[in-house]
């Protein structure tokens, strides 16, 4: 009887250390997902920033008044 209470009090302990190591595990997950979003929010407002850039680029500009001339003129033929 005392070996079988001191054997539950044993798997007690080790399921308590268990969801200590999960909660622990959980949190740094969370904290590298929340890094991560960050991080892709940022990646993603360099990336406006780059096509605005780009798209204010004279050689741009012109390239896409010549493609809606072209497309204009494609009915025609």
């Amino acid at each position: 009887m005392e070996q079988r209470d001191q054997r539950i009090e044993r798997l007690e302990k080790d399921l308590a250390n268990a969801k200590g190591e999960v909660s622990e595990k959980h949190e740094q997950m969370m904290g590298r997902i929340d890094g991560l979003e960050t991080s892709l929010r940022d990646k993603e407002a360099e990336l406006d920033k780059a096509k605005i850039r780009l798209l204010s680029h004279p050689d741009v500009i012109k390239e896409k008044e010549f493609k809606e001339k072209i497309d204009l003129c494609k009915p025609l033929l």
